[in-house]
C-alpha cells in the first residue's frame, strides 16, 4: 500500500510540473526538438521567462524520470537567415515555438543540473551559448563525488576541459590540484564506440602515455600528450591491425569538393516541386544520413522537415550526393552519422 501511495504520489508530482507548461517539447538524444514522439528520448517542459531566457525541466520518456533543469535561449531563423530572439517575436509565437517550429533553436544559457535515474545530481555547471564554460562539478550514480573540471574555449588541447580533482567511486582522491592518475570513459562518443582510457595529468592535463580500449570489440589504442596536446598515437583493430595517427577524429568530407562543393552539388540539382512553390513554403529541411567506411551515403531520413514534397526532394538529392572521404576514429574508418539542412528558399 505504501508503495502504490509513493507511485501516485509521484506521478501527481511529474503531472503537476508537466501542466505548467503550454504544450511539451519532444527531444532527440542529442536534444534537438523533434515534431512528434518518433525518435525521442526525452520531454521538455518550458515553466517560465525571465528575460530572454526560459526555465526548462527535460524528463526521460522512459521512465519519467528528471535529467535535468536549467535555462535556455530560444531563438528563430527566418528564410532570410536573420536570427530573432523569442522574446523579439510576437505573443502567439510563444506557442509554436514551445512546440518544434522548423527553424525555432533550443541553446543551453545557465545553470544546468544533470540527474541520474535514480535521482542522484550527476553534474552541476554554466553553459554559455550552448557551450560548457567554467568549473562543473560531477558526482557518480552512488552520490559519491566524481570532482571538479573546468571547461573553456580558450584552452588549445585535445580534451575540452581541466582536471582539478578527481576522485574513483570509492572515494578515493585520485588527482589533487591537477595532478595524479586520471581515466575517463565514454559510451556516448560520436561515433558510437564506448572506451575507457587512463593515464597521467598534469597541471590538469594529459601528459606521456595514455592508454585505453573499445568496449564490447577487441580493439585498443596507444597515445601520447604533451601539456594536454596528442603528439601521437596507435590504435589495435580486432584484427590486431595497427593504425598511425596524430589528429583523434577526422569527420567525412566531400569527396567532390569539400562541403563547399556538396552544396554546390545540391543547389544545382534541387527542384521546387509545385506545390510547395504554389503554397510559398520556404525553410530548411534537416536530412539524416550516415556515411559508412567506404564514404557512401546509406540511411537517410529527415529529422525534421518542411512538407513532404520537400522532405522527399532533400532525401533524393543528398541520395544522389555520391561518396564522402569516410570518417576515422584514432585512425581507423568508421561510420559516422551526420544531419545537413538542406534550405528551401523563393526567389524575389
Amino acid at each position: 500500500m505504501k508503495s502504490t501511495f509513493v507511485s501516485f504520489l509521484f506521478l501527481l508530482v511529474c503531472f503537476e510540473v508537466f501542466a505548467q507548461s503550454n504544450d511539451p517539447v519532444y527531444l532527440d538524444k542529442l536534444l534537438n526538438p523533434l515534431p512528434d514522439t518518433s525518435g525521442a528520448e526525452y520531454i521538455r517542459n518550458i515553466l517560465s521567462t525571465h528575460d530572454d531566457v526560459f526555465d526548462v525541466r527535460d524528463y526521460r520518456l522512459e521512465d519519467s524520470s528528471l535529467y535535468q533543469k536549467g535555462t535556455i535561449k530560444i531563438t528563430y531563423v527566418d528564410s532570410r537567415n536573420h536570427k530573432k530572439s523569442l522574446k523579439k517575436r510576437k505573443k502567439k509565437d510563444v506557442v509554436y515555438a514551445n512546440l518544434y517550429g522548423n527553424d525555432w533553436k533550443h541553446t543551453s544559457h545557465g545553470i544546468f543540473e544533470r540527474y541520474y535515474p535514480n535521482g542522484q545530481l550527476e553534474f552541476k555547471g554554466l553553459y554559455q551559448d550552448g557551450k560548457k564554460t567554467g568549473m562543473f562539478k560531477y558526482w557518480y550514480e552512488n552520490g559519491n563525488p566524481k570532482g571538479d573540471f573546468v571547461y573553456s574555449e580558450d584552452l588549445e588541447v585535445d580534451q575540452p576541459f581541466q582536471v582539478i580533482t578527481f576522485y574513483d567511486s570509492l572515494n578515493n582522491l585520485l588527482v589533487s590540484k591537477g595532478n595524479g592518475q586520471y581515466h575517463e570513459r565514454s559510451i556516448n562518443d560520436p561515433n558510437s564506440r564506448g572506451f575507457v582510457t587512463r593515464g597521467q595529468v598534469k597541471d590538469g592535463f594529459k601528459a606521456g602515455e595514455w592508454t585505453g580500449s573499445y568496449q564490447g570489440i577487441k580493439a585498443s589504442f596507444v597515445e601520447y600528450y604533451a601539456a594536454g596536446k596528442l603528439i601521437n598515437g596507435v590504435s589495435k583493430d580486432s584484427l590486431g591491425n595497427e593504425y598511425r595517427y596524430t589528429v583523434l577524429d577526422e569527420l567525412p568530407e566531400y569527396a567532390n569538393g569539400g562541403m563547399m562543393g556538396f552544396y554546390q552539388f545540391v543547389g544545382n540539382n534541387m527542384m521546387y516541386l509545385r506545390d510547395a512553390l504554389s503554397a510559398g513554403i520556404q525553410g530548411k529541411v534537416y536530412v539524416q544520413f550516415v556515411v559508412d567506411k567506404e564514404g557512401r551515403v546509406t540511411e537517410v531520413k529527415t529529422v525534421k522537415g518542411l512538407n513532404a514534397s520537400c522532405n522527399e526532394e532533400a532525401e533524393r538529392v543528398i541520395r544522389l550526393a555520391g561518396r564522402f572521404k569516410p570518417g576515422k576514429d584514432r585512425g581507423q574508418l568508421v561510420k559516422v552519422r551526420m544531419v545537413m539542412p538542406i534550405i528551401f528558399k523563393l526567389s524575389n
